[in-house]
């Protein structure tokens, strides 16, 4: 269901991530968009991980790459980097 924003722009008020890395996700990432005064902000459910964006695509777009990138470069982060790693690699489905 989309809401009007400040700008008059409608939001999408949620969505789902179902592809990381090409790969499909066992249960798709509830995905929450937010207008912000200067653009928009999205963030997955139940993780601590927000991305911007100009308009709520390029939010939604910038949160799947920063997702991404997280599964790929956290082997030595912090534990809180270390926790989301391991929450989504679990969640890929194996071929």
């Amino acid at each position: 269901m989309d809401k009007p924003g400040h700008s008059g722009k409608p939001i999408p008020a949620e969505g789902k991530i179902e592809l990381l890395l090409g790969k499909h996700l066992k249960t798709p990432l509830d995905t929450f968009v937010e207008e912000r005064v200067q653009g928009y902000r999205a963030h997955p459910a139940g993780l601590h991980v927000y991305a911007y964006g100009d308009d709520p695509c390029e939010a939604i777009e910038v949160l799947k790459e920063g997702l991404e990138q997280i599964c790929l470069d956290c082997k030595d982060r912090s534990g809180h980097w270390r926790l989301i790693r391991s929450i989504l690699n679990d969640n890929f489905i194996e071929k």
